[in-house]
């Protein structure tokens, strides 16, 4: 499979009141080579169990046991950090799975959580926990140090005239969707706008020293004739991001695809350099596959959502079938992990049959490294919860209904090793 990458130094530095300034350069277009023999894994040999962890069946004492977990990180030195979310507390474990520290309680002071806060870990070592609705940000030192608790609201990062000046409506919801401090000076910011059934995605690039950087600021595209008042999550557009080595971000949308009469079906994804702003687009093949009909039967028929339409639920189930038989195939992207310089594709390509086809990238060699199939995707609670470091971690429960964490060896020949 052959891809393309294009090279761009877009638009730079946006004054959050107001004053704009844009850089262009020429874009230039360059076919990268890919690995000749590219490594193939069969399901049966892509994970084996190491730890299991978190309940006291496996040994986890007192205020370590698992309640209610979030989302789990892995930090550079192998503990394993995340929310558990009845307790509003942070809980941190060694590399073992032998409890370490916890963090916070539930309150307005210091250190403390309003709600329960979803979490992130730059390279650095620092860790956020963002308390959503709220926008209360903790930050807290690669040795789980508070440092400090900040506010942030929307309007402060977009101003109205930003959103005029792009022919954004003003009066769009705008949400913070996620924070990641890359250190005490440096932080991103991933929004979210929304207006009927027009939406955007907004990645920000803030330094305390400089101007705020516009990294993204792209439209979802979402299929017009579903009505506003019933938007699929199969046609809903799906967008990732996440830090890559060598201080870059990656991003892509699941519905930036297209057919090159050469080069067949492709997906995109993008990596920028948070060095110069240097922007890379990417194009890889792919085989589309189309919703099958006793699927998009099924899938239609019993959408919880067509209830509240009472005698209009009937053509309301009929305009978003044709819009499901128009668009034809799944959309190829479903999800995208990360692990240091790797990027996981998750396809949909085996979903009705309960395995996806995920292809291995390797951004620092620029290559496709290997592909298994796996029951992984959005729709699967197989998938592992994170990858880091080739360990795949996953919430799952014991023989006694209790949450555990499961960290799992993968297979070397998943990097191409």
């Amino acid at each position: 499979m052959k891809y393309l990458f294009i090279s761009l130094i877009p638009f730079l530095l946006l004054l959050v009141f107001g004053l704009i300034s844009e850089n262009y350069a020429q874009v230039s277009i360059t076919e990268v080579k890919e690995r000749n023999e590219q490594q193939v894994i069969k399901p049966e040999d892509l994970l084996t169990l190491e730890l299991t962890f978190g309940s006291e069946i496996y040994g986890t004492k007192d205020e370590y046991l698992l309640v209610s977990p979030g989302g789990i990180k892995i930090t550079n030195n192998g503990d394993i950090v995340l929310s558990d979310m009845d307790e509003y507390t942070v809980k941190i474990y060694d590399k073992h799975g032998k409890g370490k520290k916890i963090i916070g309680r539930r309150g307005q002071g210091p250190g403390e959580f309003i709600i329960p806060p979803g979490l992130s870990i730059s390279p650095k070592g620092y860790f956020t926990a963002y308390e959503f609705i709220t926008g209360y940000y903790s930050i807290f030192s690669p040795d789980y140090k508070f440092i400090n608790k900040k506010r942030i609201r929307s309007s402060s990062l977009i101003s109205e005239d930003w959103l005029i000046n792009k022919k954004i409506d003003p009066k769009s919801r705008v949400s913070i969707n996620n924070i990641i401090c890359l250190d005490l000076s440096v932080r991103i910011y991933h929004l979210y706008l929304r207006n009927d059934d027009v939406s955007r995605y907004i990645l920000l690039y803030e330094d305390d020293t400089t101007d705020v950087t516009v990294i993204l600021n792209q439209k979802t595209d979402e299929i017009k004739n579903i009505t506003k008042n019933l938007i699929s999550s199969l046609t809903a557009p799906i967008f990732k991001w996440g830090l890559l080595p060598a201080n870059r971000i990656f991003y892509c949308q699941n519905n930036e695809y297209e057919y090159n009469e050469k080069t067949g079906w492709e997906y995109t994804f993008h990596i920028v350099s948070l060095d110069n702003f240097e922007y890379k687009t990417f194009k890889h093949k792919f085989e589309p596959v189309p919703y099958s009909k006793s699927f998009l039967e099924n899938v239609v028929s019993t959408n919880p959502n067509l209830k509240k339409f009472g005698k209009e639920a009937e053509k309301e189930r009929e305009k978003m079938q044709k819009a499901l038989k128009e668009k034809k195939y799944w959309s190829p992207v479903q999800n995208v992990m990360f692990d240091r310089n790797y990027v996981f594709f998750i396809l949909n390509n085996d979903y009705e049959k309960g395995n996806n086809l995920v292809e291995v990238y390797d951004s620092d060699a620029d290559v496709f490294v290997s592909s298994f199939y796996a029951p992984w995707g959005d729709f699967n609670d197989k998938q592992p919860n994170i990858i880091n470091n080739g360990y795949a971690y996953n919430v799952e429960t014991d023989e006694d209904g209790f949450k555990v964490i499961c960290k799992y060896k993968i297979n070397p020949a998943v990097y191409g090793k």
